[in-house]
């Protein structure tokens, strides 16, 4: 008799366990699991996630269409894709979730792609922001923004500030690659030029001598993407002790949130971001949600674009769960169902592309600048309704 080996045993399992998950009844509550950060390099996102989604309940209830929503959390710890996905393998099968969310990284989203296209789960992207994630399964919705968006509308707005010459220092990933890419094409294609441009490890602590290089090259715009905190603060104070700060528009992509501006010194100010929110938005939802992130977390609460994007994205579950009202679940028909979906989150306007399941949303640009003596920052141009590129506009 044949005996299959060991080796073989748990992939065998692990296959009969999915093919056995059945769609939650009409009756069921609808579970949601959420993979995130919560210990770790990135753990400010993992309770940036916790506050938007608590933030979200406690105002909207635990009901849409009918049914109770349960939000289920694990920590993925760090940069391990495959950590993820055995995460995402225990939540379907163990927990028998009807969604995943969440995804702080590029690489836990890529992880559990293939889970989600053999179960036909949906799969809500609260921060990973490459194009390839999408493109890696048909059940990948956004809450957050393609890369691009806020990288492009950054050599948009620099144009629209008259800036000529362009240096443009990125981290060495596959997001920082992305950026770069999508800041130099929108750019030159608006008439300006790029004279510079460098990609800086992710370990880099001492940046004067990549600093002395784009100063030489005496740029009027400098366009950054590092990771927020000590990379972030390192280059500002670089920057600002050879004088760039002050002579030249350095423009990001949230590497000055608010909640990290008490770890800068005056180093920061004049600092530009493009990104899709901004905590300082004059909405009535913005201003609902900041206020509830305040009772729940004390005065000091602060949102970010991670809990905005966790706040729209429980949204956007809820919207789901109620097209459902009264049938069987059924993940592929929920997402169809949003597909072109429109509504106000905090972040203002959006809407779901139909054909990218990338968000149609606002870009704003903020300066940091002292508001009754503290460091704010501050709203000062936006544009509207910006789309995510093509496939076809990012590979070439």
């Amino acid at each position: 008799m044949y005996t299959l080996p060991k080796i073989l045993r748990p992939l065998l399992q692990l296959t009969l366990a999915l093919s056995l998950i059945s769609p939650a009844m009409a009756q069921d509550p609808i579970k949601v699991g959420v993979i995130s950060h919560d210990t770790g390099p990135f753990a400010q996102s993992g309770k940036s996630f916790r506050q938007g989604i608590a933030a979200y309940v406690a105002l909207h209830g635990k009901q849409a269409g009918g049914r109770d929503i349960e939000f289920v959390f694990r920590d993925v710890g760090g940069p391990a894709p495959a950590v993820a996905k055995r995460l995402g393998e225990e939540l379907l099968v163990r927990e028998k979730v009807d969604m995943l969310a969440g995804f702080t990284l590029t690489s836990d989203a890529l992880a559990v792609s293939s889970l989600l296209e053999k179960t036909k789960t949906p799969g809500i992207l609260f921060a990973a922001t490459s194009p390839l994630v999408p493109k890696s399964s048909k059940y990948f919705l956004k809450s957050s923004q393609h890369i691009a968006q806020s990288a492009s509308a950054a050599a948009k707005f620099g144009r629209m500030h008259n800036k000529e010459k362009a240096y443009i220092l990125v981290s060495d990933y596959a997001p920082g690659h992305d950026a770069q890419k999508a800041f130099a094409k929108t750019f030159q294609a608006e008439g300006g030029n790029i004279i510079g441009e460098a990609r800086i490890p992710l370990n880099t602590v001492d940046f004067a001598a990549i600093v002395e290089r784009v100063a030489q090259a005496q740029p009027d715009i400098i366009n950054i993407f590092v990771p927020p905190g000590a990379p972030a603060i390192g280059l500002m104070r670089s920057l600002t002790e050879r004088g760039l700060m002050k002579n030249t528009m350095v423009i990001g992509m949230g590497e000055a949130e608010d909640y990290l501006l008490p770890e800068y010194d005056d180093s920061v100010l004049g600092f530009y971001q493009s990104l899709y929110y901004a905590e300082a938005l004059d909405n009535a939802e913005n201003q609902a949600f900041t206020a509830k992130l305040k009772e729940l977390y004390g005065p000091n609460a602060v949102p970010d674009f991670a809990s905005a994007s966790a706040f729209d994205g429980a949204h956007l579950i809820y919207q789901m769960v109620a097209s459902q009202e009264g049938k069987d679940w059924d993940g592929p028909a929920a997402i169809e169902a949003v597909k072109g979906t429109s509504w106000n989150g905090v972040r203002g306007p959006m809407k779901i592309d139909p054909n990218t399941r990338e968000l149609i949303q606002n870009i704003y640009l903020r300066r940091v600048e002292k508001v009754d003596g503290q460091l704010k920052n501050v709203i000062v141009d936006k544009l509207e309704a910006v789309l995510a590129p093509t496939d076809e506009w990012m590979e070439n």
